[in-house]
C-alpha cells in the first residue's frame, strides 16, 4: 500500500445512505481538491450477457465515448470500479469530481469543496447515464413484450 492509498483509505467509508441504499461517506474532514480515491477499473467482457442486468448497470461505469467497432456494434463498454468506486451516489450538485481514465483503467475522485466528517460524498453520473438507463429500460420492456407475445402464440 502506498502513502496515497493510506490517505484516502482512512478518509472514506461505506455507510447507509438516505439517498439510495449505501454510499461513500467522509470519515474525516476532506479539503477541497484533496484526492479521495483512485479506484482501479475492470473492463467487463461478454456484453450480451450483462448489458440488461440492472444490478450490473447500476454499479458500473459506461464508456459512451468509445468509438471502437465492438462498442459500435454491441453498445458501450462497461467497467466495474474496485475499491469504493461503484458505491458513490449521484447528486445534481456533487461535492466531488470524478475523472474516468479508461486508458489507464482508473476512476479518480477528488473533492470539489470541503467535505465534513460523516458527510456523504456525491458524484455526478452525467446526463448520458440517465439517457442510457432510460434507453436500456425501454429495450428491456420491448424484449419482455416480444417474448410474452411469442410465448402466447406458441401456447
Amino acid at each position: 500500500m502506498t502513502e496515497t492509498d493510506e490517505i484516502y483509505m482512512n478518509a472514506i467509508q461505506i455507510k447507509n445512505s438516505e439517498v439510495h441504499g449505501r454510499g461513500v461517506f467522509a470519515s474525516k474532514i476532506i479539503k477541497k481538491d484533496d484526492l479521495i480515491e483512485v479506484a482501479p477499473l475492470i473492463r467487463l467482457e461478454w456484453k450480451l450477457r450483462y448489458q440488461y442486468d440492472r444490478a450490473i448497470r447500476d454499479y458500473c461505469w459506461m464508456n459512451t465515448k468509445c468509438e471502437c467497432q465492438d462498442c459500435k456494434m454491441h453498445g458501450p463498454a462497461l467497467y466495474l470500479a474496485m475499491g469504493y468506486g461503484s458505491m458513490y451516489n449521484h447528486h445534481d450538485e456533487p461535492n466531488s469530481n470524478i475523472k474516468l481514465d479508461y486508458d489507464n483503467l482508473k476512476l479518480i475522485v477528488t473533492a470539489k469543496k470541503d467535505i465534513q466528517k460523516d458527510e456523504e460524498i456525491f458524484v455526478s453520473y452525467g446526463e448520458r447515464y440517465f439517457k442510457s438507463s432510460r434507453r436500456i429500460a425501454t429495450q428491456q420492456e420491448e424484449t419482455k413484450k416480444e417474448t410474452n407475445e411469442t410465448e402466447s402464440e406458441h401456447t
